[in-house]
């Protein structure tokens, strides 16, 4: 099944950039007589912490240059009063991607329906999610983000929009089959690559609706799909997962507010819930034995074992955290600033609750508190430094990495600093 879906997946994303090129082809002087509009974007920065114990998918002491660097160009074409396309490049890291390409068609003034490759609506920065130009802070607060590293899927799409005097209601649709080898789906943080993890949207289904205008926006997204998750140490099928979000921006005389509330909830058969937990404690055991052995006699062969049952803690904990993450879990932030001239200063409150993840090598529940600076150094490029300080909660590691040897995770804080430029 995870086969079929990805190759559902790969031939749309496939035909979708096929159907572009045709279409640019087939219009030539037909096309509508406006030119391609081109749009680009570059951030690059440093990200570490003050911690031994790594944070978010390895973030360290060490200065992280690759994890927020990322380059992304993209293209939109009319090509009538119906028909027109869009699509992106994004560099991150050693990677080149087709980030999004889609075709639109107008059917009517408001309503646009897609077809292809295209962003997947379920946050308040979904559509511009890798413009750090667009937003405050250096990257959105992982207490929430985390929760669903959906970014992009391929499939259907469409949008309705409906004008209410000096408001617009907007709704977005989107139904696709999706896949990522790089993230986990649940917890959100970046899987060692030797671990091969493989998460599996099957009838992935979203409505995002939003009301606002240029002062205001309110939203709400509801989202499921049948996930599947495989590793070189377990698969799981069919968890049975929903995802539900709100969010509020008000951006008016210089004033910011933005905040939002997200949840996972879904069906989890308990013997997976068990099973996932002893397979954890299990492996955590194992790895914690290994590396005493290893640490005492330094031989190869040993350091290789204690090597192996540590990405097979890190394999058992995302298994922990997939099925016992479907129960409940929830994570809100609110950030405000203030723009006193090209400068703005800003603070963030998170919070992170997994009351059903209570074990010490599981991800769990943290507040983190934070504050930044924004500097606009002209319309199209900007320069933020921000500090965060996280406090792990309920005994838990938060979103910290697994580290079997450790029975309680400190607090720690995060520093960042990136440039942002847009044209």
């Amino acid at each position: 099944m995870f086969e079929r879906t990805n190759r559902f997946s790969r031939r749309l994303s496939v035909a979708s950039l096929g159907l572009l090129g045709l279409i640019g082809m087939a219009s030539g002087a037909k096309a509508d007589d406006q030119p391609a509009t081109w749009h680009g974007f570059f951030t690059s920065g440093v990200a570490f912490t003050n911690s031994s114990q790594s944070y978010n998918g390895g973030l360290s002491r060490s200065a992280d240059i690759e994890r927020l660097t990322r380059i992304g160009l993209n293209i939109e074409k009319s090509l009538d009063a119906r028909w027109g396309y869009a699509a992106q490049l994004l560099a991150n890291g050693k990677t080149i991607t087709p980030d999004w390409a889609f075709v639109s068609w107008y059917p009517m003034k408001a309503l646009t329906l897609r077809i292809g490759k295209q962003k997947a609506p379920m946050w308040l920065v979904s559509d511009h999610i890798d413009v750090g130009r667009t937003f405050p802070w250096v990257t959105p607060p992982e207490e929430v983000y985390s929760f669903n590293p959906v970014k992009r899927s391929s499939g259907f799409g469409a949008t309705y929009r409906l004008a209410l005097g000096g408001i617009e209601a907007v709704a977005d649709g989107l139904y696709s089959a999706s896949s990522t080898d790089t993230l986990d789906v649940v917890s959100g943080t970046k899987a060692d690559s030797a671990l091969d993890v493989k998460v599996h949207y099957r009838r992935l289904a979203v409505v995002n609706l939003v009301v606002g205008n240029d002062a205001f926006q309110v939203r709400g997204v509801y989202a499921k799909a049948a996930v599947g998750i495989k590793t070189d140490y377990y698969q799981i099928h069919n968890l049975n997962a929903g995802f539900g979000a709100a969010g509020l921006k008000v951006e008016t005389h210089g004033f910011l507010l933005l905040s939002e509330y997200a949840t996972i909830f879904g069906k989890v058969d308990q013997s997976e819930v068990v099973g996932a937990r002893e397979n954890l404690v299990a492996a955590a055991t194992s790895a914690a034995t290994l590396g005493a052995k290893a640490q005492q006699t330094g031989s190869a062969a040993d350091i290789q074992a204690a090597t192996a049952a540590g990405l097979g803690v890190q394999g058992a904990a995302l298994q922990d955290a997939a099925v016992s993450q479907l129960v409940g879990s929830r994570g809100w932030y609110a950030t405000t600033g203030y723009n006193i001239g090209a400068v703005m200063p800003y603070v963030t409150y998170a919070s992170l609750k997994n009351p059903e993840n209570s074990h010490i090598v599981s991800q769990g529940s943290q507040v983190s508190a934070s504050g930044g600076i924004k500097y606009d150094a002209n319309a199209y490029t900007d320069i933020k430094l921000q500090g965060q300080h996280v406090w792990p909660k309920d005994g838990t590691r938060g979103i910290q990495d697994v580290d079997p040897s450790r029975t309680k995770y400190p607090q720690l804080n995060v520093f960042q600093a990136v440039i942002d430029v847009a044209f």
